[in-house]
């Protein structure tokens, strides 16, 4: 078990309240993916980058669209609604239940380490892989070379 100390906070991702270099450690888990446009995904992995100390490492998931599921799915620009089941308090709620629709941009083999080249040039990508329905990327902010040429 880590026995460093850390701290956990919830916060909106387009406008994190961290100032610049304040973190060590953005861990960024199913949000990325719930953006519609790809500005807004960018926007999201450089505020990520901003917060993050020289040196510091990001970590985000977002889903993928090779997901077995999805196979067959039409989506426009990877983006598709998916039923999100609100779950009642109380069992005697059950008969409550809502159900939304939720946005989900499936990415592409590739997409997240583009997006991180295009939204953080100063990043360097150390790891990009598929984790059970999700591509995986790994980055640190203020090395040389850049995630440009680790997407190359």
């Amino acid at each position: 078990m880590c026995q460093l100390p850390m701290a956990a906070t919830v916060n909106r991702l387009l406008s994190l309240y961290n100032h610049r270099f304040s973190t060590t450690l953005p861990v960024c888990i199913a949000v990325v993916h719930h953006y519609s446009i790809a500005a807004r995904r960018r926007a999201a992995i450089a505020e990520l980058a901003r917060v993050v100390r020289p040196g510091g490492k990001v970590l985000v998931y977002v889903w993928t669209r090779e997901q077995q599921r999805f196979a067959g799915v039409a989506t426009r620009d990877g983006n598709l609604y998916v039923d999100w089941n609100l779950r009642p308090k109380a069992e005697s709620q059950a008969k409550e239940a809502k159900v939304y629709k939720r946005l989900y941009h499936l990415f592409a083999r590739g997409e997240l380490e583009q997006l991180v080249a295009d939204a953080a040039p100063t990043a360097t990508i150390t790891d990009a892989y598929h984790d059970t329905d999700n591509w995986v990327v790994e980055f640190t902010v203020g090395g040389s070379g850049g995630a440009a040429a680790a997407a190359a």
